[in-house]
């Protein structure tokens, strides 16, 4: 656990720590009814240009921005994972890919272990309630009560991330015990997926975004300060699992709204039929908030577990290269939006480089707590008070592929995409299969220059044998 020496070197850097120059952001300890509420909002495969406030021109998300104009846009936030369950595992634990318990969606991915601490848990000690709704998602197959043994009082949603692909479930979980909803399913067929979670509804009643919205607006309804809602929504994921039964219907909606009419695939219209109604419902939440006078003293975040889908029309991550499941830019460069109208500056910009496993100490420093683990993650709360900040020297990741495994370093303006093969992994003579790129110059990582830069080959594999920890299911998917 963190000290008050640990602590200050983690907020101000070593050098400042020494001479205690430059301090920084470190707030007074504050009693629970001054702590802010916390709002942490998880979409699914949002791209990095998925929002008008950055950038989007075919569709409008005002709501959403609201959240950069009341507080801060980050422009080099990264998330966890390129994929769904590691992101999140990332998020939550404060912990990388390198040391993470689950690292892949499929079953050698691991689930959380019995006891692993959250951001929930380390919120509860600060005198929080805690809330997840929408769609847990970490590991493969994880109890029906994980949320619960993991720091949350109360859960009501999805578990398994699989079930999460149907946006009209025959039942939800709330704390661990199955709520039937009046959709009717049909299901995989039994050798594919998980036959009693994942299928297509032919009776659509109950769209299960709409009721976490609905269930987060009467969390802060009813609930005393202070609080910590996960808000993990499932939208804009596709339902690929519908692709058995009706395959022009994947990003499943009510309706498609304003879009119905465009001159664009249907996958297309959905998505952003999807992500208008996604704004609409943070809309709803920042209207309850305000009712409730709690609108000054709350943080509201916003991100994407990882990079967009690719479309022929819709513009998920440009200029950046790649989408979902890839390690390129597109792949895990995020939109990450924080509001805290008590302290952080209206309509500022950061350029501060952060990822998914700094969340868990700048949330903790700002709630307060005693007790922030010693994890993977440099808080950024410097940077959203606009003091000087710490930075990484560089973020690291990695995933198993079918012909081996990948990792991932941003070492500065540089970012190194490593090919490996999971026999010669340990031998120390090995260069793995290396693309380089200076994002300084070439943010669409278009130029491979690691023939010009063989002096950074020695210190980037330096950086992931030091950062890559053992894990069983580390090796090629046809392995698994």
């Amino acid at each position: 656990m963190i000290n008050r020496r640990n602590f200050i070197k983690n907020t101000i850097g070593s050098a400042a720590y020494i001479g205690l120059a430059g301090f920084n952001f470190i707030p007074k300890k504050l009693s629970n009814d001054l702590k802010p509420n916390i709002i942490f909002i998880l979409t699914d495969d949002l791209g990095s240009t998925d929002l008008s406030c950055y950038g989007q021109k075919l569709f409008s998300t005002p709501n959403i921005d609201t959240i950069a104009q009341n507080g801060m846009k980050f422009t080099q936030f990264y998330s966890g994972s390129s994929l769904c369950a590691p992101s999140r595992c990332t998020l939550l634990t404060g912990k990388h890919q390198g040391h993470a318990t689950v690292r892949h969606n499929q079953k050698f991915g691991e689930d959380l272990k019995e006891g692993e601490l959250t951001i929930a848990s380390m919120l509860k000690t600060a005198g929080y309630s805690t809330a997840c709704i929408g769609k847990w998602g970490v590991g493969h197959n994880p109890a029906p009560d994980s949320p619960n043994k993991h720091g949350f009082d109360y859960h009501f949603g999805y578990v398994n991330m699989w079930h999460a692909h149907n946006y009209y479930p025959e039942f939800l979980y709330r704390n661990g015990e199955k709520v039937y909803l009046k959709n009717k399913v049909k299901n995989v067929p039994k050798d594919k997926y998980f036959p009693d979670l994942v299928g297509w509804a032919y009776e659509k009643h109950e769209y299960s975004h709409d009721l976490f919205i609905d269930e987060a607006v009467k969390y802060i309804d009813k609930t005393k300060d202070p609080f910590f809602m996960y808000l993990a929504l499932t939208i804009p994921h596709e339902n690929g699992e519908a692709d058995l039964f009706n395959p022009d219907d994947t990003f499943e909606v009510p309706d498609l709204g304003p879009y119905a009419d465009k001159p664009w695939t249907r996958d297309e219209k959905g998505k952003a039929a999807m992500i208008d109604r996604m704004d609409k419902g943070i809309g709803a939440i920042i209207k309850k908030l305000k009712e409730k006078k709690l609108f000054e003293n709350t943080i509201i975040a916003f991100t994407s577990d990882n990079g967009g889908n690719e479309f022929p029309t819709l513009i998920s991550n440009y200029p950046l290269r790649g989408y979902k499941n890839q390690f390129y830019e597109g792949g895990i460069r995020v939109p990450f939006l924080i509001q805290w109208p008590k302290k952080i500056k209206s309509g500022t910009t950061s350029d501060h480089i952060a990822a998914f496993y700094d969340v868990m100490p700048t949330l903790g420093i700002l709630a307060s707590a005693s007790k922030i683990p010693e994890n993977d993650g440099i808080s950024f709360a410097s940077a959203l008070m606009g003091k000087t900040q710490k930075q990484h020297e560089y973020l690291y990741w990695e995933m198993a592929k079918d012909d081996g495994f990948q990792q991932v370093v941003r070492y500065g303006e540089w970012k190194a995409i490593c090919n490996s093969d999971y026999k010669k992994m340990n031998d120390n003579a090995y260069t793995p299969e290396m693309e380089l790129y200076n994002l300084k110059n070439d943010i669409s990582e278009t130029k491979n220059v690691v023939a010009e830069h063989l002096d950074l080959v020695e210190k980037i594999k330096s950086i992931i044998k030091k950062e890559h920890s053992y894990h069983p299911g580390f090796k090629p998917l046809t392995q698994n």
